[in-house]
């Protein structure tokens, strides 16, 4: 189901997509919702991952998720949806590029989800 809601998106401009793991972000593998990912980020699309937890975040070293960290989804770390989602808009808004968008997201974001302070 969540594949074909992604698939759904892929013909979309590109834009942020918020996945909504269960724990530390674990989202149950499939080899066709791996290659959505992969295309996703191909076509431009910034894909977070996010619990649907009230506390803890999100880390990219827990096993039953990391498999999505190697098809380009970005870990939304302690960061709550609505920051992730305010945080997507203003990168779309902001960045003309995909490459800037991730640039600037992993450049600002530690894995703990919070802010690093540029000097």
């Amino acid at each position: 189901m969540i594949n074909n809601q992604l698939q759904a998106l892929l013909s979309q401009p590109p834009c942020g997509i918020i996945l909504l793991g269960f724990g530390a972000g674990n989202i149950p593998y499939s080899a066709a919702l791996a290659e959505t990912l992969s295309l996703a980020h191909e076509r431009g699309h910034m894909v977070i991952s996010a619990s649907q937890c009230p506390f803890g975040g999100v880390s990219d070293s827990y096993a039953a998720g990391s498999w999505q960290y190697e098809h380009h989804v970005i870990a939304g770390g302690r960061l709550t949806i609505p920051a992730i989602y305010a945080r997507l808009l203003w990168l779309l808004l902001r960045y003309d590029s995909p490459a800037r968008r991730r640039q600037r997201w992993l450049n600002n974001v530690n894995q703990t989800g919070t802010s690093i302070k540029k000097r």
